[in-house]
C-alpha cells in the first residue's frame, strides 16, 4: 500500500511538473485550439482569453436584424429570377 502511495505521488509530481514546464512560453493562438493534447494546466487563463475573444467576434459578426436580412435576400432572389427570364428572352430575340 505504501509502495502504491509512493508511485501515485511520483506520478502526480511528474504530471504537475510536465504541466508547469512544457507550456508554450510564447502564448497560445486560435490555431492551437485543435492541438488540445498539447495544452497545459498552467495555460487555462490563455484558453479563457481565447474563448472570450472568439465569443466576442461571433457576437459582433452575427446578423442584427434577421427579418430585414431575409427580406433583402428574398428581394435579391426575385431580382435574379427576373434577370434570368430577361436573359432568356433576349437570347431568343438574338437567335431570331
Amino acid at each position: 500500500m505504501i509502495d502504491t502511495l509512493g508511485m501515485n505521488a511520483k506520478s502526480i509530481k511528474s504530471y504537475v511538473k510536465g504541466h508547469s514546464e512544457l507550456y508554450k512560453p510564447d502564448g497560445r493562438k486560435r490555431e492551437d485550439f485543435d492541438l488540445e493534447e498539447e495544452w497545459c494546466l498552467i495555460e487555462i487563463p490563455e484558453i479563457e482569453r481565447l474563448e472570450t475573444e472568439v465569443s466576442d467576434e461571433l457576437e459582433n459578426g452575427k446578423i442584427q436584424s434577421v427579418q430585414e436580412t431575409l427580406d433583402l435576400c428574398k428581394g435579391m432572389q426575385m431580382e435574379v429570377g427576373k434577370r434570368k427570364i430577361l436573359s432568356i428572352y433576349l437570347d431568343s430575340l438574338a437567335q431570331s
